[in-house]
């Protein structure tokens, strides 16, 4: 997604075993040239949730969200201020207890 022109996006399919509260982590390399303002969405039908990162700082957790089993996760170089990198994509169930 590095060429900042707005026209490239990333998209992952999550298909997890049940609905519950979910941790994401966008995976990537971080360096100076990366963006600081790259955009994050999580889709599921009815649910929309917006997210920022800054690639130039190591990857953190995002969330805890309240998901469905199924969902997306898009992320886009539109409207970056630098390039963004997308290595694979972490999600993880948020203990309960």
């Amino acid at each position: 997604l590095d060429a900042r022109d707005g026209r490239a996006t990333a998209r992952f399919d999550v298909n997890m075993k049940a609905p519950g509260r979910y941790r994401v982590k966008l995976l990537f390399p971080p360096h100076i040239n990366r963006a600081t303002n790259v955009p994050i969405l999580i889709e599921a039908p009815g649910l929309a949730l917006r997210a920022t990162v800054n690639q130039r700082q190591p990857a953190v957790w995002l969330g805890p969200y309240d998901l469905p089993a199924a969902f997306t996760v898009s992320i886009t170089n539109q409207r970056t201020n630098g390039f963004v990198a997308v290595d694979g994509l972490q999600v993880a169930p948020v203990d309960s207890n």
